[in-house]
C-alpha cells in the first residue's frame, strides 16, 4: 500500500476508514492517524476529535489484520 495525495484522490466510498497524514498535527509526534473520511463534506475527521484534520496531505487504506 502506498501513501494517495489528497489534491489526487479522495477515496470513493463515504464514511471510509484510512489512516490520514497530518504534518502539523497537535501533539507533535503524532503524525498518522486513523480517521474516517466523510464524502459530504470532503472531509477526514480523526476518531478522537470532532473537529476535521484540515492539514491532512496523504491517505492510505487501512492494513488487514493480523491472521494470528
Amino acid at each position: 500500500m502506498n501513501w494517495i495525495k489528497i489534491e489526487d484522490e479522495l477515496p470513493n466510498e463515504d464514511y471510509y476508514h484510512c489512516l490520514i497524514y497530518c504534518p502539523q498535527s497537535f501533539p507533535k509526534n503524532i503524525r498518522v492517524i486513523p480517521a474516517t473520511f466523510y464524502g459530504d463534506n470532503n472531509l477526514f475527521y480523526g476518531d478522537s476529535s470532532e473537529k476535521p484534520h484540515e492539514d491532512a496531505t496523504h491517505w492510505m487504506p487501512l492494513p488487514n489484520p493480523p491472521t494470528k
